[in-house]
């Protein structure tokens, strides 16, 4: 009797790693079937069949087809914060080239994912946003939550990024925001909030026209806006000539990523056009010109306040 009862104790951890690689399985059989059919047209006997798991047994891992969502919705946001943290907050960010670096290697693994399976499969947080967002506060809560987390993340790379230049700027001035300077930490955080708001439409549009344009042009139009306000960080340093760009970082050997030749032609249009903008803003004007004039132009002219340029998709 003794050594039945210590069978049986002894096979409970098995039973419980059984059921946890079940569970697991049910979980990332429903994230395929959400992401190529919908929330709605997914069925629990189809995930069930595909898994080769007894219909009675679902309701042993979940209380309820929505408690299943909440699961998806769980291991999707797991998996995603683990990639973003690795390009967003492991490589380095400290300057405009070893961000733009990073955000290509981010772009670059999306695309290799949406070839990969064919343009059919998108973003969670998006297929289950149109779908239920508006009819289940408990999902329009988590996804919420799950986008300010992906904020939250690519703000921290904008931050490290623009903060050494801010440095830079007007040394000694404590109060950014009574001065007219450069506030990067709001700035981060807006430019964070667009993108990923670009980004969820961007990857709707590739799965259409079953190419990454879209997701190419929403991360050059943020590599775009992080070089203008560097200029602008720049320009505001006093009497000291802007340094050139430091040579890029490249997160991992470029013939390791897709479209590596593009990424680096995009990096060497940027460090161009910083350098010729930087050329421009440091040649005197003409001392014989009028004041007016020179109080209006583009090139000298200091604005106290950046502005946030609206990103748009030009499709």
């Amino acid at each position: 009797m003794l050594n039945h009862i210590e069978s049986l104790s002894q096979s409970h951890p098995a039973r419980r790693v059984q059921a946890q690689n079940t569970r697991d399985k049910l979980v990332q059989e429903g994230i395929v079937q959400v992401l190529e059919r919908g929330w709605a047209a997914t069925g629990i006997d189809t995930v069930l069949r595909q898994c080769s798991v007894p219909k009675g047994s679902f309701y042993h891992y979940f209380d309820s087809k929505e408690a299943f969502g909440y699961a998806l919705l769980e291991a999707y946001q797991a998996s995603r914060l683990q990639r973003l943290q690795y390009w967003l907050l492991q490589q380095p960010t400290g300057n405009l080239e070893q961000l733009c670096a990073a955000l290509e290697g981010l772009l670059a693994e999306t695309m290799a994912q949406l070839e990969q399976a064919h343009y059919q499969r998108g973003c969670l947080l998006g297929a289950l946003g149109q779908e239920v967002a508006g009819l289940h506060e408990g999902f329009r809560l988590r996804l919420l939550g799950c986008l300010a987390q992906w904020e939250d993340l690519l703000a921290t790379a904008l931050l490290d990024c623009l903060s050494g230049y801010e440095k830079q700027s007007k040394p000694g001035v404590k109060n950014i925001k009574t001065t007219g300077l450069i506030d990067s930490k709001a700035l981060s955080q807006s430019l964070a909030r667009a993108f990923w708001v670009n980004w969820q439409g961007a990857l709707l549009h590739s799965q259409l026209a079953r190419n990454a344009q879209a997701l190419q042009s929403v991360v050059q139009q943020l590599q775009q806006q992080v070089m203008d306000t560097v200029l602008q960080l720049r320009r505001q340093q006093p009497g000291a000539k802007p340094a050139a760009l430091a040579h890029p970082v490249a997160a991992q050997p470029a013939a390791a990523l897709p479209e590596a030749k593009l990424r680096a032609k995009l990096r060497a249009k940027l460090r161009a056009e910083l350098q010729q903008a930087e050329l421009r803003a440091d040649q005197p004007m003409d001392a014989a010109e009028p004041v007016n004039k020179v109080k209006t132009s583009k090139v000298v002219k200091k604005s106290s306040k950046i502005k946030v340029l609206q990103v748009s998709l030009d499709f």
